[in-house]
C-alpha cells in the first residue's frame, strides 16, 4: 500500500498536480469495491488509512510530495 501511495504522488508530481491524503483515502473506498483490487478488500479499511496518513506525515516531513508548487 505504501509504495503504491507513494508512487501515485510522485506521478501527480510529475504531472504538476498534488494528491494527498484526503483523496487518496477517496480512491482507496472507491479501490475497495472493485473486484480487480480484491487484495484491498481483504486488508481492514483503517489499517490502509494509517498507512495513508503515515505517507502523509513522511511526505510533510521531508517536504516533498504535499506542496502545491
Amino acid at each position: 500500500m505504501w509504495n503504491t501511495a507513494s508512487e501515485q504522488r510522485r506521478e501527480y508530481r510529475r504531472r504538476g498536480g498534488f494528491i494527498g491524503y484526503d483523496e487518496q483515502a477517496r480512491q482507496l473506498a472507491e479501490a475497495k469495491k472493485d473486484p480487480a483490487c480484491a487484495w484491498l478488500a481483504d486488508a481492514p479499511s483503517h489499517t490502509l488509512q494509517q498507512t495513508l496518513r503515515d505517507l502523509e506525515q513522511a511526505c510533510k516531513a521531508m517536504q516533498c510530495c504535499t506542496d502545491h508548487g
